[in-house]
């Protein structure tokens, strides 16, 4: 199923536009921007995944139990912004082997089934909107117990979509989190809570943008968390 154009392209959801199975039409660009990394070791989590992946700004990240198509082993997909990236990084890792732990190497590759493109309400999102959120200043009374509460919702799925989140040496508070619409999520709430009002928050730049050179340098993990209540 191709897409549709003319005057009704914006009106319906993407699902009706592209189908079950998006078919690039002539003229489509940008499609080839899912990675899979497969045979994972059991306990991998969405974290241990991006600290592993760099070349490109990423748009959602998601690990699955394979279990009877390969027992005992997880798979994760991870779709960059750009395709060149999503290229670069397994390019990267053909000739770097990426590894989690000693003697658990994964294989890399590209998915070779077209990746949706961006959703129309995306599109204007994406020039600046990432999935890690900046709070300059967190003040003394602030606790990242309740923030981690308030963003989850009652929520398991979006519980689990909040990644990292770590307070600096200048009191800047980080959160990263599995993909760019729950960090949208996250920033609705952070300007429209009452108990949020008067922070100052921003987008920051996805670490996985730094150059895939970074990965043999070692420079992968994150800041330690350090909480204020």
């Amino acid at each position: 199923m191709r897409a549709a154009t003319g005057r009704n392209y914006t009106r319906f959801p993407d699902f009706f536009r592209y189908g079950i199975q998006y078919i690039p039409a002539e003229g489509d660009s940008n499609y080839m921007r899912t990675v899979q990394l497969s045979n994972l070791p059991l306990g991998t989590e969405v974290r241990d995944v991006l600290v592993r992946v760099r070349g490109g700004d990423i748009l959602s990240a998601v690990v699955v139990k394979m279990g009877k198509i390969v027992p005992g082993t997880l798979q994760a997909r991870v779709v960059f912004k750009h395709e060149a990236a999503a290229e670069d990084y397994v390019l990267y890792a053909a000739e770097h082997p990426i590894s989690f732990g000693e003697g658990n190497i994964v294989e890399v590759t590209l998915v070779d089934t077209p990746t949706f493109p961006f959703p129309t309400r995306q599109t204007t999102r994406l020039r600046e909107h990432t999935r890690c959120i900046a709070i300059l200043d967190v003040p003394s009374y602030f606790s990242l117990t309740q923030l981690e509460h308030d963003l989850a919702c009652g929520n398991g799925h979006r519980a689990q979509s909040l990644i990292e989140m770590w307070v600096d040496e200048e009191f800047t508070l980080h959160l990263q989190f599995a993909n760019i619409d729950m960090a949208g999520s996250a920033w609705a709430i952070l300007h429209s809570w009452n108990a949020y009002r008067g922070l100052v928050c921003k987008w920051e730049a996805d670490p996985c943008a730094g150059e895939v050179e970074e990965l043999a340098n070692g420079e992968i993990g994150r800041a330690s968390c350090r909480e204020r209540v």
